[in-house]
């Protein structure tokens, strides 16, 4: 399992929310989740948000899973999610802000004297709207990314990319423009999420089970015209 970030409508009233978040720490990760509400008075509950239960992470070694569960979420209002690993200067930090048909989730630049990484990314969140499907329907990292066969940048770009401002948006959910699925055995088909120049490199998220990886290996993946 990789970290999460899954809300759902209370009665299915539109701009109110509860959301959990699971983050998916490594031994030398750290996580802190803050809550802004938009509120004339105190809501009482803002701040720093304190876990609700921690569990062993199935994905990393001496890892660990904290789990949060938020309420009374109304449009306008904001929780920043903060990764830091004790081996990296750089923090990641995303900001995930509720509207009326749902989050708009961005990651926010990391400054140090002049210097400027635009997204750290340390640690992929998984998104969920729960009123709309049971699996994730994008991925954020170095941007929002829909669930679909991608080619990411070599090393050298992407440290490129991460030390200075870039024109591209990381807010906005770029449009689906392919549909690959994966199958697994007794299971659903599940959408490919990424791909690499480093080699066959396939994942894939069974709920219940968690976030598969493919190295090296044969896969059978089943192509389904795109809807435009």
């Amino acid at each position: 399992m990789a970290s999460q970030f899954v809300y759902y409508r209370p009665r299915e009233v539109r701009g109110n929310f509860l959301v959990g978040i699971v983050l998916d720490l490594g031994e030398n990760e750290t996580g802190v989740v803050d809550v802004a509400r938009n509120r004339d008075q105190h809501c009482g509950s803002c701040g720093r948000q304190r876990i609700q239960s921690t569990r062993q992470s199935v994905t990393k070694r001496n890892g660990r899973q904290e789990i949060y569960e938020i309420d009374n979420l109304l449009v306008g209002d904001t929780i920043t999610i903060t990764l830091q690993d004790r081996q990296v200067q750089p923090v990641q930090r995303s900001l995930h802000t509720a509207t009326m048909e749902g989050f708009t989730h961005e990651m926010l630049p990391f400054e140090h004297q002049g210097y400027v990484w635009e997204v750290v990314p340390l640690n992929e969140i998984y998104l969920f709207d729960l009123d709309r499907a049971k699996v994730p329907f994008a991925v954020l990292f170095d941007r929002p990314t829909p669930i679909s066969l991608s080619q990411s940048p070599a090393l050298p770009e992407r440290h490129s990319r991460n030390t200075r401002r870039d024109t591209h948006s990381t807010r906005t959910l770029p449009m689906v423009r392919e549909q690959h699925m994966v199958s697994a055995p007794g299971a659903q088909r599940f959408p490919v999420l990424s791909s690499s120049e480093y080699g066959a490199h396939a994942h894939f998220v069974i709920p219940g089970m968690g976030v598969f990886h493919l190295y090296g290996c044969t896969i059978h993946i089943h192509y389904s015209e795109p809807d435009y």
